[in-house]
């Protein structure tokens, strides 16, 4: 784990529970959407009237629906989060990379569930050892996105990044060819065979 340093904070659940993560985290909603925290921030804080506390602020929320592990009955379920905060950040943060070239970067309080034997316990990020297992959602069961929000979806991120790499289908291309006349698009699966093999 490698300890950083950044100007902000954002959280989500009540301000003491410690979930605080970078800006830049992907969120995974329930509605189907994946939206870095600070866009949540953004987008939510427009809606609802933000609110001033020691070493940042927060907003009330009403409808936001994300994902949580009951370790009661060991299954994923949906939870509603009361408030959004943004707060000033402490001197360091961690950086968590996993073995499947996942990464995240939190508070040193940030809970994860690790596996204790066959138990599974909640431990802080700062007290995580290297190798250990943590516990790492497979599959989300949310709403399920029709072909045309999945294209408009990855559209929107190709024009966000010029390094885009995925594989199109004939829709897609067809998007990418009528609105973005300045992108090239290089088909590297010709220099890279089996790139998007599937298994």
């Amino acid at each position: 784990m490698e300890k950083i340093r950044s100007l902000i904070c954002t959280v989500v659940g009540h301000v003491d529970h410690g979930k605080c993560v970078h800006p830049t985290t992907q969120i995974p909603l329930v509605d189907g959407r994946i939206e870095k925290i600070e866009d949540l921030w953004k987008e939510l804080s427009k809606k609802n009237d933000i609110k001033r506390i020691n070493g940042g602020e927060y907003i009330d929320l009403k409808d936001l629906s994300l994902f949580s592990f009951n370790v009661s009955n060991k299954c994923l379920t949906t939870k509603n989060p009361q408030i959004l905060c943004k707060l000033k950040s402490p001197k360091e943060l961690i950086k968590c990379k996993t073995t499947l070239n996942t990464e995240i970067i939190i508070t040193p309080e940030h809970p994860f569930f690790v596996l204790d034997g066959l138990e599974i316990k909640e431990k802080r990020a700062d007290e995580l050892k290297e190798g250990e297992g943590v516990l790492y959602s497979r599959y989300l069961n949310g709403k399920k996105l029709s072909h045309s929000e999945i294209v408009d979806y990855i559209f929107n991120k190709i024009k966000e990044d010029s390094l885009f790499v995925c594989k199109p289908d004939k829709i897609l291309l067809k998007k990418i060819d009528e609105s973005s006349k300045g992108y090239k698009i290089i088909d590297i699966e010709k220099k890279i065979p089996g790139l998007f093999r599937t298994c």
